[in-house]
């Protein structure tokens, strides 16, 4: 377990997806006196508004974990009219940047969005010999995929 007082949260990692779940749920019934019950304890805050300014990640930051790289894949923003959506993907190994001035010209669609509601966050590495995609979804209001993917080493 990982306790991050700052944070005022506590993490668990084990080895096997059943095996957090059962140290989660036995962590939650004896310090805040509630279950899990499938879902977090706490809600998460996921903090989009970075992507306003660029949708480009540093690499620094990657290559000191060990990572190939890490890259947006997908983003969608909404505009001020709330029936309409963008949606721009990319391949993992496109620039999202590029991909949007060429698709989109000079409009800053991304920068004047009244939302951004969705990101897809690709992480590549090395595992054994073998490149590993991890897609990482972060979306409004307060959701992540990574709690119910399965742990890579399964």
């Amino acid at each position: 377990m990982l306790f991050a007082p700052d944070m005022k949260s506590v993490e668990v990692y084990t080895s096997q997806e059943a095996q957090r779940f059962l140290v989660a749920s036995a962590l939650a019934a004896a310090a805040v006196d509630t279950d899990l019950s499938g879902r977090p304890v706490t809600m998460r805050q996921h903090n989009l508004r970075r992507f306003y300014r660029s949708l480009r990640l540093p690499q620094d930051v990657a290559a000191e974990l060990g990572l190939i790289d890490v890259g947006v894949v997908e983003a969608e923003a909404r505009p001020p009219n709330w029936k309409r959506r963008v949606v721009l993907r990319v391949d993992k190994n496109d620039d999202i940047e590029d991909a949007a001035t060429e698709t989109m010209g000079d409009n800053p669609i991304f920068r004047q969005a009244t939302l951004i509601s969705r990101v897809v966050i690709n992480l590549r590495f090395m595992k054994d010999g073998k490149e590993i995609n991890l897609p990482i979804t972060l979306s409004t209001p307060h959701r992540c995929n990574l709690a119910s993917r399965r742990d890579l080493h399964e």
